[in-house]
């Protein structure tokens, strides 16, 4: 893989861990997804290969049980450098969840997500941080319709 689709991969990992602090309570606390309703285990692999011809794999982990939800995935490279994604979703009540996860690139740093999202009978409000490598973070929070 080279260094700018590395690059790319570890910057799309960062957003994806920072979307979502915000959007995956949003899935997860509408019922109708289903998202921590009961025992699921899901895995998969699937190998890419860019227009360049080298390859990549995407090995993915999904296990839910008693109102939580883990979610690992690794993206290796041809060179064999690796982003890593860690997302748990715990239910906290009713119509409310916590999540918690972290993206580590392939030079060993780790930027966290924290955040919370509880959601009366009309509406879902949601808070969370972000934390980069550097001792910096980021706090958002929004609501929505439900």
């Amino acid at each position: 893989m080279t260094r700018p689709l590395l690059k790319t991969a570890a910057v799309v990992g960062l957003v994806v861990a920072g979307s979502l602090a915000v959007a995956l309570p949003a899935s997860a606390a509408n019922g109708r997804h289903g998202f921590v309703r009961g025992p699921h285990d899901a895995s998969s692999t699937r190998t890419y290969i860019g227009s360049n011809g080298r390859t990549w794999t995407r090995n993915a982990s999904t296990n839910c049980a008693d109102g939580s939800c883990t979610r690992a995935t690794t993206i290796t490279g041809s060179n064999g450098h690796s982003v890593s994604r860690d997302e748990t979703v715990t239910r906290t009540g009713h119509g409310d969840f916590s999540t918690s996860g972290s993206v580590t690139g392939p030079n060993g740093r780790t930027v966290t997500n924290s955040g919370q999202t509880d959601c009366g009978r009309y509406a879902c409000a949601h808070t969370g941080t972000i934390a980069g490598p550097n001792g910096g973070s980021a706090t958002a929070s929004g609501w929505w319709w439900r």
